[in-house]
């Protein structure tokens, strides 16, 4: 099978050297998917203090296949956090 590598960035570039073996394409799709969920539900608020979290998946021979960008944009006036 081959080997995907899911490269995360949320404020800091974490590469991943490791991999993970999957069926094909489409299932690192999903993988990516489920990926980028789980990194705002574990954390919430990087995400809302950064407001973006990017997601690149390349094979195994260093190919890029696609990137996940998730980007959240608050106007001030509806910021609960902005200093007044």
């Amino acid at each position: 099978m081959p080997r995907y590598y899911f490269h995360i960035e949320d404020g800091t570039a974490l590469v991943d050297n490791e991999g993970v073996e999957l069926s094909g394409p489409r299932a690192a799709r999903v993988e990516a998917a489920r990926t980028i969920g789980e990194m705002v539900s574990q954390n919430p608020d990087e995400f809302w203090n950064d407001g973006n979290f990017k997601l690149t998946v390349v094979d195994e021979g260093g190919s890029l296949l696609f990137v996940l960008n998730l980007s959240a944009v608050v106007p001030p006036v509806f910021d609960p956090y902005r200093v007044a």
